[in-house]
Formats: C-alpha cells, sequence, structure tokens
C-alpha cells in the first residue's frame, strides 16, 4: 500500500469516528425520546455523550498539532488529509455545541436536530479526493468557547449575537482574566472589562489568519518605536533584532507543540491565553506602565538625585533599568520566552524609562509621554466597539480593529516625525 493510500485509510478511518459521533448523539435522543414516553425509566445522564465529544474535542487538539507541524515542513498532501479530517470534526463539535449543549440544562426538548444532522451528513461522502481541500474555506480552531457567532440560543431560535454570549459568560465568571485593567481600557466595571476582553480575544484569532492583517498592525508599531530610539539616542537595529528572534522562537515552538509548552511557561505568569491580548498588552505593555508607577529602588535612586545635572540622571536611570532587565534575564531559563521577552526589554526599556520618568531631553520626554497617551487612546477606542452593535461578529470587530490602526498610526508617525526634525 503506498503513501497516499495509507493517509486517505488513517482520514477514512477518523471520519468513521466522527460519524460514530453523530451516530451516538441520534441514539441517544432516541432513548431520550423513548423515557419521555415512559418505556425508559432510568434516570437522564448525558455523560457518556458529553464524554464522547470531549474526547473528539482532545483529539483536534493533537491533529491541530500535526496540522501545524506539516505546514512547517511543507508536507502539503499530509496537510490537506488532516484539515479535511479537522473540518468534518469541527463539523460535528459545532452542531452539538448549537443543538445539545444549550439545552441540556434549561430544556429536554432536542426537537432542534437539523442543524446537527445536516453538518455531519458530510461523513457518508467519498473521502477520495484532498485536492479540493487546498483552496476550501478552513475554519482554525483556537478555542470552541470563543466560537459565539454559532451558539443558539436556549429556545434554539435566536442567534446569540458575540457581546451578549460575552455578557452572559462574564456574568458566569467564564472568562479567565489574569488582571481587571479597567484604567488602561475604559471599562465600567470587571465585569464589562471581561466581557470586552472576549471579544478583543475573538477578533484577535481572525486577525492572527492573515498575515497581511498581522503585519497591518505590527509594521507601524515597529516603525514607531524605532523612531522613538532614534531620538532617544538608541540603536533601534538592537530592538529589530530581538524582536524578530522572539517572534522565530515563538514560531519554532508553534511548530513543535502548538504551544503548549509556551503556555506551560506564561502560565506561571497568571497569562490565561496565548493571544496578542495577553501576550503584548495585558502582560507586556500594561505590566511596564504599572511598574513605571512603581519602579525598583535601584531606578528610585536615580529619579531622586535631583541635584545633578539631567545628562548625569539619564545615565544612571538608564544603567539602573538596564541592569535590572539584565539581572531578570539571567534568572530565566535559556532558550524560554522569558529570556527572550528581557533580550527585547535591554533594547527598549532603559530609553523609553527615562522619556516617561521625565527624565532627559524635554522634546524626548514629550514624545513618549504623547506616544503613551496616544497608545491608551487607541486601546480605549479599540475596547468600546463590542456592544454598540448587536450583530457584531468577531471578524467585524477585527476588520474595525484594523480600521482604528489605520486612523491611529499616521497620527504617531507625524508626532515622531515631528520630534525628529
Amino acid at each position: 500500500m503506498d503513501r497516499q493510500s495509507k493517509r486517505r485509510l488513517v482520514v477514512a478511518g477518523v471520519s468513521s469516528l466522527v460519524g460514530t459521533s453523530a451516530a451516538a448523539y441520534y441514539m441517544y435522543k432516541s432513548w431520550f425520546s423513548r423515557r419521555e414516553e415512559g418505556s425508559c425509566k432510568q434516570h437522564h445522564s448525558a455523560s457518556p455523550l458529553e464524554d464522547g465529544f470531549q474526547s473528539l474535542d482532545e483529539s483536534c487538539k493533537a491533529w491541530e498539532f500535526a496540522l501545524a507541524e506539516a505546514s512547517q515542513k511543507g508536507d502539503n498532501e499530509r496537510a490537506a488529509a488532516i484539515r479535511q479530517v479537522l473540518r468534518r470534526a469541527y463539523a460535528c463539535l459545532d452542531a452539538y455545541n448549537s443543538s445539545f449543549a444549550k439545552h441540556r440544562e434549561d430544556s429536554d426538548d432536542f426537537s432542534d436536530v437539523a442543524s446537527f444532522k445536516s453538518a455531519c451528513s458530510d461523513n457518508e461522502q467519498d473521502l477520495s479526493g484532498f485536492d479540493d481541500f487546498h483552496t476550501s474555506p478552513v475554519r482554525v480552531r483556537r478555542d470552541t468557547s470563543h466560537a459565539s457567532d454559532l451558539s443558539l440560543s436556549p429556545s434554539g431560535s435566536k442567534q446569540i449575537s458575540m457581546w451578549e454570549e460575552a455578557m452572559k459568560r462574564a456574568k458566569e465568571g467564564k472568562i479567565p482574566i489574569r488582571k481587571f485593567r479597567l484604567q488602561y481600557t475604559g471599562a465600567k466595571d470587571e465585569t464589562d472589562y471581561a466581557a470586552r476582553v472576549y471579544c478583543f480575544r475573538s477578533a484577535l484569532a481572525h486577525l492572527g489568519k492573515s498575515e497581511a492583517k498581522r503585519n497591518a498592525i505590527r509594521d507601524p508599531f515597529m516603525r514607531i518605536v524605532t523612531g522613538i530610539l532614534i531620538k532617544g539616542d538608541a540603536d533601534p537595529n538592537l530592538f529589530v533584532s530581538a524582536v524578530e528572534k522572539m517572534e522565530r522562537f515563538i514560531a519554532k515552538q508553534m511548530s513543535l507543540d502548538g504551544g503548549v509548552c509556551l503556555m506551560k511557561e506564561l502560565g506561571v505568569k497568571g497569562v490565561k491565553e496565548f493571544t496578542l491580548f495577553d501576550i503584548v498588552l495585558d502582560f507586556m505593555l500594561f505590566d511596564s506602565f504599572d511598574d513605571l508607577k512603581c519602579p525598583p529602588q535601584a531606578v528610585l535612586n536615580a529619579l531622586q538625585t535631583t541635584w545633578v545635572p539631567s545628562s548625569v540622571r539619564k545615565r544612571g536611570l538608564r544603567g539602573a533599568v538596564w541592569a535590572c532587565a539584565r539581572s531578570r534575564r539571567s534568572m530565566m531559563p535559556v532558550d524560554s520566552f522569558m529570556q527572550n521577552f528581557y533580550d527585547i526589554a535591554i533594547t527598549v526599556a532603559p530609553t523609553l524609562a527615562c522619556g516617561l520618568l521625565s527624565v532627559g531631553d524635554p522634546e524626548f520626554v514629550d514624545l513618549c509621554k504623547g506616544f503613551k497617551s496616544l497608545m491608551l487612546e487607541y486601546i480605549h477606542d479599540c475596547f468600546a466597539i463590542p456592544g454598540k452593535d448587536l450583530r457584531l461578529s468577531a471578524e467585524d470587530y477585527a476588520d474595525k480593529i484594523l480600521e482604528k490602526t489605520r486612523l491611529y498610526s499616521p497620527r504617531a508617525i507625524q508626532m515622531v516625525s515631528k520630534a525628529m526634525k
């Protein structure tokens, strides 16, 4: 048997497993109907069915890792085969979540099974062709809890919007939050903040699928920061090299295990999910703002020497921040996320700290504070989007974030250009 035949056999076997899950659903519904008619007196329990779908969900995670590995190695045939398996599995899981899970607590009515049957009917089709999946739309699965645009209300008749789903989960305490950042996002309370984080993560998951959209956010940011570093008499090439090294490290880890080891390392720091919000905004940016409010003693010592010339204070502050970052880096495991994180901090933190703590050239101080203010304004505007339009989907939100980026980037770039003249 050649390699292609073996792969088709594997796909057929896995898809049969998905089809079996669908069959289990119908068997369960038939049993439940008999119970309602009085022919079945046992206590109702959905655990066997739920266990089956939980196993399918765990299998999807392993297949996602396999897909990432195949794509990284350029094995297009194997990647296409795995995409086919995942597509069918996701359809089965989505149908289960919408037509069964929403009913299990509030209703005994399982009449809305049409969507489940339709979604799973593809499992009866022939699996011999793989080529069409190179161009078929494949939904990259992040977390089924974020697929709110597919959710049904308990009545099974009305779609729940992303914002409604977010508020529901926030009120139930089902949205993992590391720290509540009301002062940086403009959220009115913790529930409101959690709901907006849920929507923001969902939007970023869509943005992450497109390299062009990712670069539409990354490139202006890199241009702005390098301009600030030049104005602050720092070498921007060190910063760019450190960022690129971090990107290569993350790409390597994602190809190896899908980010499992990364999340284990970051989980110790309280990071809840591996998203742009959780890593860049919450962990890196917001934590750095908090550090500026309560800097280490070495930094305070440099700031309190007001009787010395400004240039001396600037060198002292830069040296103190650099030493703190270097010391923390030395305690991190070799070839870890945190080691790469402090590599970036070493190149940018000393310079930005001077500007944000009002040490050094007045024009540079104004530039740093102006950039921080504009950054917070941008974050406020992005976080204010959900809730205004109940029909807003995660994809729509992602597009609006890009619109805000295109609106704010020229203002920041102009600010840097003006300061450098």
